[in-house]
């Protein structure tokens, strides 16, 4: 059936722009506070920290792959079985973590297993809360998005009061429950408004032949290549490389800089795109997270990381909520 205009608002189009605010937050907020767990492997074990660091690029890696079929099934109509084993297999792969003493059971849940699940979920989740909007899209996007800054706040928060009183098998097991319990609430609100589009391929090739199209896929592609370089070794570059060097502790601190400033970065950016255009704020916020990467290096100071930290937490932040 047709299912008419957006309503660009009501009960269940701001309950699915909530639920899509959990779901990022337990997918992109869980995977941007990966600095705790890269300064955590690196100092508990035997492995360097560029083989530590595939676990979160693995992780990345299979969101996005996971995420073109799981956009797919969205259309098709199977919307709820997809996000609850999405749901099923986040937390398991979370859960499992906790578990985890070696390397390889590490890569297996927290790469492969919790990247799949969160695949599954923050697509879908995505693919439904545009279908209520289209006036207030951007708003309900920023929303949505803001997500992302609340998981990067919630969990390297957890791991920061928790770590030292519980060990690192229950708080990651703390995190999980988090998870659970906020994503069986998305389960409930998330409600598909369209029918389903039974036919059609997994990838649109002839969207890359208009050439505005391409160009765009092409710059959002190489962003991400080093968007996520920050999350995953901000606390490292401040236990290892500054003089005085942070504490485990205290560099967590930084994590909790650069997510919350993040929400700033999804939610004003947002409204300005509202009204001038999401490509034209796009443009700018990309520039200055480019310039913050090349100027990392020349940081030194501890207040000269936050001041960096708090830079660049606002430019990434822009260009994830503004790219969808």
């Amino acid at each position: 059936r047709d299912p008419g205009e957006h309503p660009d608002g009501g009960f269940w189009a701001w309950a699915s722009a909530i639920a899509g605010h959990f779901v990022m937050m337990d997918s992109w907020g869980y995977n941007s506070s990966f600095g705790v767990f890269q300064t955590y492997y690196t100092a508990h074990l035997d492995n360097p920290a560029s083989q530590i660091a595939w676990i979160g690029s693995v992780q990345v890696s299979v969101i996005f792959f996971v995420g073109a079929f799981a956009g797919r099934l969205t259309d098709a109509g199977h919307f709820h079985i997809t996000f609850a084993v999405g749901t099923l297999l986040t937390c398991l792969g979370v859960f499992m973590t906790s578990l985890s003493t070696v390397y390889w059971q590490i890569l297996l849940s927290q790469g492969i297993c919790t990247g799949l699940g969160n695949g599954l979920l923050f697509t879908p989740a995505l693919a439904v809360v545009s279908t209520y909007f289209k006036r207030r899209r951007a708003l309900a996007f920023g929303i949505t998005a803001t997500g992302s800054a609340s998981g990067g706040l919630i969990f390297p928060s957890m791991a920061r009061q928790l770590l030292s009183r519980i060990g690192f098998g229950w708080t990651v097991r703390a995190m999980g429950l988090v998870q659970l319990v906020t994503l069986c609430l998305a389960n409930f609100l998330l409600r598909p408004r369209v029918p389903p589009k039974r036919s059609g391929s997994v990838v649109d090739l002839a969207s890359f032949k208009e050439k505005p199209y391409t160009c765009f896929a092409a710059g959002v592609f190489l962003t991400f290549w080093g968007l996520y370089f920050a999350y995953y070794y901000l606390a490292s570059f401040a236990v290892s490389q500054l003089n005085p060097s942070f504490s485990y502790t205290d560099s967590l601190n930084l994590l909790l800089v650069v997510n919350g400033v993040g929400m700033i970065g999804r939610s004003i950016p947002n409204a300005i795109a509202h009204r001038f255009g999401c490509i034209t704020v796009l443009i700018p916020v990309t520039l200055t997270a480019g310039i913050c990467m090349l100027a990392w290096p020349a940081v030194s100071t501890a207040g000269g990381l936050y001041g960096w930290a708090s830079i660049y937490g606002i430019a990434a932040g822009a260009f994830q909520s503004l790219f969808p």
